[in-house]
């Protein structure tokens, strides 16, 4: 399966990056989850993210950011680069709304985008892009 050969060229960054950061997959669920096409691969040449597509209890269509990750010391605006990505598939697939989950730092770059940061802890917050 071609997205599990790219996972393995990716797989130290997604590696680095559930080591520092509080979430709610593992990396036997990340191979499980792609295999089963219920999460979703996707990369440029430095940055790499994980979706799935969901639609919520109210038909609210969602595209559901599970994990980013990047180069080592490529900090956020390596992964900055996959945000073109996340718009593209969020048309693409009609799940015009985009949520996810992370650290404080990511407040900085998301809210000029449009994203609604609600505080969840001391260190994690929920993003929230609504466009339906």
């Amino acid at each position: 399966m071609e997205c599990l050969v790219e996972y393995q060229r990716v797989r130290p960054w997604f590696l680095q990056a559930l080591s520092n950061t509080p979430t709610a997959i593992n990396e036997p669920d990340i191979i499980r989850r792609l295999a089963a096409r219920t999460l979703y691969l996707h990369t440029t040449d430095n940055a790499a993210i994980l979706v799935e597509y969901v639609t919520d209890p109210y038909s609210v269509r969602w595209l559901n950011v599970y994990l980013t990750a990047g180069e080592k010391n490529g900090s956020i605006e390596t992964i900055k680069e996959v945000f073109g990505i996340l718009f593209e598939l969020a048309e693409k697939y009609d799940h015009p709304n985009i949520l996810g989950y992370g650290r404080n730092g990511w407040k900085k770059v998301l809210e000029p985008l449009g994203f609604i940061t609600t505080k969840i802890d001391t260190n994690y917050n929920k993003y929230e892009l609504r466009r339906q």
